[in-house]
């Protein structure tokens, strides 16, 4: 392991102490944020449309649409397919902390054109870590939150780690809808860069690409824009709006043909 590679993950590891350290148990819900179901067991089921890149540094776009099922119970067990399948180590109003096994889908070469000779990169099992602290409802930015997470695959091909971290600020507009914006950068490991933004010897004669050897490091940094709508107690939608700007080595690769990279997703679910 890379000696950029540990201090990374020493990070991610005093980021969670730190945020366990600091937080405190709080009753009540924060301001502007809907009541949960009662009972042990909670469901959300809905769809979610969206729009993005053919794959990261493409310049070509294109819709996905997705089935939306997340369970929850006690508060503390999770089924997410964003978060995976996990649990709460923490879990009330200021502190999340969670771990899970999510999973990775990679890239496929038919993802697009400019893929053409590189490959396939397998997809795979991940742990996944996560840690958000919120500011409570008496401090002056009731609503601030920090948070990090760190994915490393660890079935199919060798792709590292990324360790993401984000600021962000929900905003009640009303007792059914609030923002959310947010600025965060990510850190990946000289593995994932590899994997998803460098080219090999054999790649390069495959592709017609310069063969390129990047190092881990920031790969993207950028902000977006959340809209959480909550039509009743049962129905809510989201609209997400995302913007990201690959850097470093990231920005670099010979793959990439946009820097600027942007994405839109619409869900709505009901809730019980």
């Amino acid at each position: 392991m890379k000696c950029a590679d540990s201090v990374a993950i020493a990070a991610a590891l005093v980021s969670v102490m730190v945020l366990c350290a600091t937080a405190t148990a709080q009753e009540g819900p924060p301001s502007g944020r809907p009541s949960e179901p009662d009972g042990d067991w909670q469901f959300r089921l809905g769809a979610l449309g969206s729009y993005g890149p053919d794959y990261e540094g493409s310049d070509g776009y294109g819709f996905d649409y997705f089935p939306l099922v997340e369970v929850e119970y006690k508060d503390r067990f999770f089924l997410s397919p964003r978060r995976g399948a996990g649990v709460y180590l923490i879990n009330d109003d200021m502190i999340k902390l969670s771990a899970a096994i999510g999973y990775e889908f990679g890239r496929d070469e038919d993802d697009s054109d400019d893929l053409g000779g590189l490959g396939d990169v397998d997809g795979g099992a991940t742990a996944i870590v996560s840690a958000k602290y919120t500011l409570p409802d008496e401090t002056f930015l009731p609503g601030l939150s920090f948070g990090t997470e760190f994915r490393h695959q660890f079935t199919g091909d060798d792709t590292g780690f990324t360790l993401d971290a984000d600021i962000g600020y929900r905003v009640p507009v009303t007792r059914q809808l609030f923002l959310r914006p947010s600025i965060g950068a990510v850190y990946a490991s000289g593995e994932y860069m590899d994997a998803y933004f460098g080219v090999s010897s054999v790649q390069s004669a495959g592709s017609g690409l310069a063969a390129f050897d990047p190092s881990s490091g920031f790969k993207s940094a950028g902000g977006g824009l959340g809209l959480f709508y909550r039509f009743n107690r049962d129905w809510g939608a989201q609209l997400i709006l995302s913007y990201d700007r690959l850097v470093g080595d990231a920005a670099d690769s010979p793959i990439v043909k946009d820097e600027n990279q942007y994405r839109a997703a619409l869900g709505l679910a009901y809730s019980f």
